[in-house]
């Protein structure tokens, strides 16, 4: 399966960090329906310190722009997204139209079978 990469920082402000973990303990069900009718099959998220690493298994035919606008079209997905970025920041690089920095892959390794 196509697997996508993409960092970010949360915001250095008190409680960030805590408030975006709380929320991650629990998305809103509309979220989560809105990821897998986008094409999204695995979404996991890792931190360290402020920084944030995404990474997202999707399906073998996915279609970055038509998923986009399924997972868009949901008003909670939409406040979801809001809510979000209210504890987050682009990282250095990143460009305008991407809030989650495309991080390059470098290194791929899998075991003999």
């Amino acid at each position: 399966m196509p697997l996508i990469a993409r960092t970010m920082a949360l915001r250095n402000e008190p409680g960030a960090i805590e408030r975006y973990e709380e929320f991650h303990r629990q998305v809103w069900p509309e979220v989560l329906a809105a990821l897998t009718a986008a094409g999204f099959r695995e979404v996991r998220i890792w931190r360290h310190e402020r920084r944030l690493f995404l990474l997202v298994e999707v399906a073998p035919d996915w279609d970055a722009r038509r998923g986009g606008e399924i997972y868009a079209s949901s008003p909670r997905t939409a406040e979801w997204e809001t809510l979000m970025r209210t504890m987050q920041e682009r990282v250095e690089g990143s460009s305008a139209d991407d809030w989650w920095a495309p991080m390059q892959e470098i290194f791929q390794w899998k075991a003999p079978r």
